[in-house]
Protein backbone atom coordinates (compact mmCIF):
# COMPACT_ATOMS: atom_id res chain seq x y z
CA UNK A 1 0.00 0.00 0.00
CA UNK A 2 1.08 3.57 -1.10
CA UNK A 3 1.28 6.20 1.80
CA UNK A 4 -1.93 7.91 1.01
CA UNK A 5 -0.41 11.22 2.82
CA UNK A 6 1.70 11.75 -0.06
CA UNK A 7 -0.70 12.35 -2.17
CA UNK A 8 -3.73 14.84 -3.01
CA UNK A 9 -6.31 12.53 -2.42
CA UNK A 10 -9.45 13.68 -0.01
CA UNK A 11 -12.01 11.28 0.21
CA UNK A 12 -15.62 13.26 0.30
CA UNK A 13 -18.49 10.95 2.18
CA UNK A 14 -22.05 11.57 1.59
CA UNK A 15 -24.57 10.03 3.67
CA UNK A 16 -27.56 8.21 2.71
CA UNK A 17 -31.54 8.97 3.70
CA UNK A 18 -32.15 9.91 7.14
CA UNK A 19 -28.66 9.97 8.18
CA UNK A 20 -25.79 13.01 8.61
CA UNK A 21 -22.20 12.71 7.80
CA UNK A 22 -21.81 11.48 11.49
CA UNK A 23 -22.71 8.16 9.65
CA UNK A 24 -18.90 8.32 8.37
CA UNK A 25 -17.00 8.59 11.53
CA UNK A 26 -15.50 5.16 12.22
CA UNK A 27 -14.43 4.96 8.36
CA UNK A 28 -12.89 8.36 8.62
CA UNK A 29 -10.67 7.39 11.63
CA UNK A 30 -9.96 4.42 9.93
CA UNK A 31 -8.59 6.58 6.90
CA UNK A 32 -7.18 9.44 9.45
CA UNK A 33 -5.07 6.10 10.91
CA UNK A 34 -3.63 5.24 7.74
CA UNK A 35 -2.86 8.78 6.90
CA UNK A 36 -5.67 9.29 4.63
CA UNK A 37 -7.59 12.91 4.11
CA UNK A 38 -11.66 12.84 4.27
CA UNK A 39 -14.73 14.92 4.40
CA UNK A 40 -18.19 14.07 5.07
CA UNK A 41 -20.90 16.76 4.31
CA UNK A 42 -24.39 16.57 5.61
CA UNK A 43 -27.11 17.20 3.20
CA UNK A 44 -29.49 20.07 3.77
CA UNK A 45 -31.82 19.20 6.55
CA UNK A 46 -29.63 16.61 7.80
CA UNK A 47 -27.30 15.42 10.35
CA UNK A 48 -26.93 17.44 13.70
CA UNK A 49 -28.32 20.66 12.44
CA UNK A 50 -31.48 19.32 10.74
CA UNK A 51 -34.78 20.76 12.14
CA UNK A 52 -37.14 19.16 14.01
CA UNK A 53 -41.05 19.70 13.79
CA UNK A 54 -41.92 22.38 17.36
CA UNK A 55 -43.45 19.66 19.28
CA UNK A 56 -41.35 16.84 18.06
CA UNK A 57 -39.96 16.37 21.11
CA UNK A 58 -42.80 17.31 23.72
CA UNK A 59 -45.58 14.82 24.94
CA UNK A 60 -48.09 13.78 22.10
CA UNK A 61 -45.96 15.48 19.77
CA UNK A 62 -48.82 18.21 18.87
CA UNK A 63 -48.78 19.59 15.30
CA UNK A 64 -47.03 16.65 14.28
CA UNK A 65 -49.17 15.77 11.83
CA UNK A 66 -50.40 19.65 10.63
CA UNK A 67 -47.07 21.45 10.84
CA UNK A 68 -45.49 22.12 7.45
CA UNK A 69 -41.98 20.59 7.11
CA UNK A 70 -39.00 23.07 7.07
CA UNK A 71 -37.80 20.96 4.50
CA UNK A 72 -40.61 21.51 2.60
CA UNK A 73 -38.79 23.64 -0.14
CA UNK A 74 -35.22 21.83 -0.14
CA UNK A 75 -34.55 20.61 -3.41
CA UNK A 76 -32.52 17.93 -5.23
CA UNK A 77 -30.44 20.95 -6.44
CA UNK A 78 -29.82 22.10 -2.95
CA UNK A 79 -28.22 18.48 -1.99
CA UNK A 80 -26.27 18.51 -5.03
CA UNK A 81 -24.62 22.39 -4.07
CA UNK A 82 -23.96 20.97 -0.87
CA UNK A 83 -21.89 18.16 -2.20
CA UNK A 84 -20.29 20.17 -4.61
CA UNK A 85 -19.34 22.58 -1.86
CA UNK A 86 -17.84 20.07 0.12
CA UNK A 87 -15.74 18.92 -3.33
CA UNK A 88 -14.80 22.62 -3.78
CA UNK A 89 -13.25 22.89 -0.04
CA UNK A 90 -11.62 19.08 -0.97
CA UNK A 91 -9.78 20.76 -3.47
Amino acid sequence: MTDSSSTDTVFVFVHGAWHGSGQWAATQRALAALGAASMAVDLPGHGFDAPLPSGYLQPGQPGLLTEKSALATVTMEDSAEAVLDTLRQAR
